[in-house]
């Protein structure tokens, strides 16, 4: 640990951002960040303060909205509109080209479901 270069000691902490932009959970973040890095597992074993105040970083990091975080919400929101649009649309398909009479509604009974949890 003593001999870190300050150009490692760069990458280890643009690791915990990135940990961090790709974790929805701060303390599983944290974790992750730990694990890769020798160093920081050091720190973590030696100082037992280290952990906690780290974690209480991440979530203060993850209190702002981030582009990353905006990104993860929009995309998120994304997904489920276009899976009530494809459940809809499956949905009425079904209903034009099945003539199989209640069981064309049981099977569109299995895609409410779907539909209604986007």
């Amino acid at each position: 640990m003593s001999s870190l270069s300050l150009n490692e000691a760069r990458i280890i902490g643009g690791g915990f951002r990135a940990c961090m932009a790709l974790s929805r959970d701060t303390n599983y973040a944290v974790d992750q960040w730990l694990d890769r890095y020798k160093a920081m597992q050091e720190i973590d074993r030696k100082y037992k303060w280290f952990r906690p105040m780290m974690e209480v970083v991440a979530k203060r990091l993850g209190e702002k909205n981030t582009p990353s975080f905006v990104f993860r919400i929009f995309v998120g929101a994304l997904f489920s509109v276009l899976n009530f649009v494809s459940c809809c649309i499956a949905i009425r398909q079904f209903l034009q080209v099945s003539k199989q009479g209640r069981w064309r509604y049981l099977a569109i009974g299995s895609l409410g479901p779907r539909a209604a949890r986007s």
